[in-house]
């Protein structure tokens, strides 16, 4: 299955992190989460055990557009107006924006509305850029 570009992920992370209580206080169910601890198998059949907590919300569930503001905005508008955190278990939230290297430079543009927008999260913001199939 293809990825599309853009697109945002909003991440909290913790050793203690007990993704139900995130998704219990952001009233929003993940995209993918899992505990410190847990197992999982990768695509290429890897088995691996998580170090830490987390609770990921990717915008390509919630929106299609081609558009980087709408996926910011789209996660803006379902995720409260918080500091990420002060959730009990969270040490680091981070805001991930994920586009194609073969897109036009201006899908990283970002207003300085939206930046606004997500300063309440306390939130670490990063850009990662890949390459097409």
């Amino acid at each position: 299955m293809a990825t599309h570009f853009p697109f945002v992920t909003l991440g909290i992370y913790g050793t203690e992190l007990k993704p139900e209580i995130v998704t219990s206080k952001l009233a929003m169910t993940p995209s993918s989460c899992h505990q410190k601890g847990d197992t999982s198998v990768s695509q290429t059949g890897k088995k691996w055990i998580a170090k830490t907590g987390a609770w990921l919300l990717y915008s390509s569930d919630l929106c299609d557009s081609p558009k980087l503001e709408d996926h910011l905005k789209i996660i803006t508008n379902v995720i409260p107006k918080t500091d990420l955190t002060k959730i009990a278990g969270a040490e680091e939230a981070k805001i991930v924006i994920c586009v194609s290297l073969s897109q036009q430079p201006e899908i990283v543009r970002l207003s300085a509305s939206m930046l606004k927008q997500l300063i309440p999260y306390n939130a670490v913001l990063t850009i990662e850029a890949y390459e097409e199939d």
